[in-house]
This record gives structure tokens, C-alpha cells and sequence, in this order.
């Protein structure tokens, strides 16, 4: 609330803070910008301000993951490329699994699904270890249950020799199929998963 009241474009966020007396933790980072989650512009002041601060232990992967939710609820994505990128030439913070699903999220929410995908393919050049079947599965869920289903299938048929496939894969296609009404596709797949030797579970036909 501070933030918001005080906040003045010509002024430095640091200003308002230091005038109360304000010092700032992990927990409370997280909690003020969980207050801004609807206010991005001063979410984004903030968080550049604790980024420019002596002691780098205040910024946290929670925090970073956080900022870029809220600025890819305005569709600010050359902000959020900006911010991973940085994240990845800090010692302290590097962007997780979890950093490009949240973008993936939100750029598929955005309409923006190759660019969705070219981040999900971008996203080993940032991170330690590689990305898996379970987050190939949020990729083709967060197609599905957005409405690209065929988007979807094209990306599992393209990258399943790389992810590979588990019952729960096929569910969310087959779940995807079932949502557009296309029960014929579903199907389909379901006989295609039977085929590869992976037995449909009580999720997969409850779907259906």
C-alpha cells in the first residue's frame, strides 16, 4: 500500500523506502509483490529497485519467477526476455525449469504459441539440467486447455523421440481431443498409446 500511495515516476523507489525506514527480507520482497501482482508498473520499479541493492541475497529465484508472471499478464515479454537473460549471467540466481514454464504459460494465454514454443526449445541454453517429460507435459497441456490441441499434437509429434511419452502425455491429448469435441481424434490416440505399449490409466478413460 506504501508503494502504491507514494509511488511518483520522478522519484526513486528507494526514496519512499528508506523515509519509513523499510528493510527488506526475502519473505517480505515476496509478499509486496504478491500485493502488485495487479499493479505492474510499480511491481516492476520495485523489483529493479531491490535488484540495484548492495546485498544480492535479497533478490530470489521466487522473486524473479514472480515479477515475470506479472509482467506476462501485460504481455511485457521483451521485459521478461530481458530479466531471464540477466538472470543467467548472475552468479547468485539463475532461471529454473520453472521460469520458462511460467512464460510459456503466458505467452500461450497471450495467443502467442510458436513464440511459446521457441522459448520452451530456448529455454536448455539457460538452464543446468534439461528439460523433461513432466515439463513437455505442462507444454501440451497449457496448449490443450487453451484451445490448441492440433498446435499440440504437432509439438508431441515433433519432440516425443527427445521427451518421450508417458500415460499422462497421452491423457492430455486425449483430454485436449475431448474438449474441442472431437471425440474420433481421441480415439485415436488412445489406440495409438495402447499401440506404443502404455497402458491408459483411470484418468485417461475418465477423460473420454
Amino acid at each position: 500500500q506504501l508503494l502504491v500511495t507514494n509511488h511518483n515516476p520522478f522519484h526513486s523507489m528507494e526514496s519512499s523506502l528508506q523515509l519509513h525506514g523499510i528493510s527488506l527480507s526475502p519473505h517480505l520482497i515476496h509478499q509486496t509483490l504478491l500485493r502488485l501482482r495487479h499493479n505492474s508498473k510499480i511491481a516492476l520499479a520495485f523489483f529493479q529497485h531491490i535488484r540495484s541493492l548492495p546485498s544480492p541475497s535479497t533478490t530470489t529465484l521466487t522473486s524473479f519467477n514472480l515479477i515475470i508472471d506479472i509482467l506476462g499478464k501485460v504481455r511485457q515479454f521483451d521485459v521478461i526476455r530481458q530479466i531471464i537473460v540477466e538472470m543467467e549471467q548472475q552468479e547468485n540466481v539463475k532461471p529454473s525449469p520453472e521460469t520458462f514454464l511460467i512464460l510459456v504459460k503466458r505467452l500461450i494465454a497471450a495467443g502467442l504459441t510458436r513464440q511459446a514454443v521457441r522459448a520452451f526449445d530456448d529455454a536448455p541454453c539457460f538452464l543446468e539440467n534439461r528439460l523433461g517429460v513432466e515439463e513437455f507435459g505442462f507444454l501440451l497441456d497449457t496448449l490443450c486447455k487453451y484451445g490448441y490441441t492440433k498446435m499440440a499434437v504437432g509439438v508431441f509429434n515433433e519432440r516425443k523421440s527427445e521427451f518421450g511419452c508417458n500415460e499422462k502425455t497421452y491423457t492430455i491429448l486425449i483430454a485436449g481431443w475431448c474438449k474441442l469435441r472431437r471425440i474420433d481424434m481421441a480415439e485415436r490416440f488412445l489406440a495409438e498409446m495402447i499401440e506404443t505399449g502404455i497402458e491408459p490409466n483411470v484418468v485417461t478413460y475418465n477423460v473420454l
